[in-house]
């Protein structure tokens, strides 16, 4: 069995001070929803697939397969993606976002 741990490192955190929250911008305009409906658990049906995030990259900083966020939104890579649908993961929807 394979486990996998999902964390979030605080800037605080001396141990691992190169990961952070990233600082997302986001035209809400874009979504067709707002932006606390992601909270509901209720399946989101009017997902703009033009959503653009510009993400706030600082040098040293690693590039990772989940990118917090001040949203709390879940942003994973496409790879994270793949791992959770071949684990049997359900009841999650994926909505596409460009990454700039």
């Amino acid at each position: 069995m394979v486990v996998y741990e999902l964390f979030q490192i605080s800037e605080d955190n001396k141990k691992h001070k190169n990961y952070s929250a990233a600082m997302i911008e986001i035209d809400e305009s874009l979504f067709g929803f707002d932006r606390f409906d992601t909270d509901s658990g209720i399946p989101l049906t009017k997902w703009n697939d033009k959503i653009v995030v510009t993400y706030e990259y600082k040098e040293n900083r690693p590039v990772t397969d989940y990118v917090t966020n001040m949203l709390s939104w879940f942003i994973i890579t496409e790879k994270f993606k793949d791992i959770l649908i071949s684990m049997g993961v359900k009841d999650l929807q994926f909505h596409p976002i460009m990454l700039k």
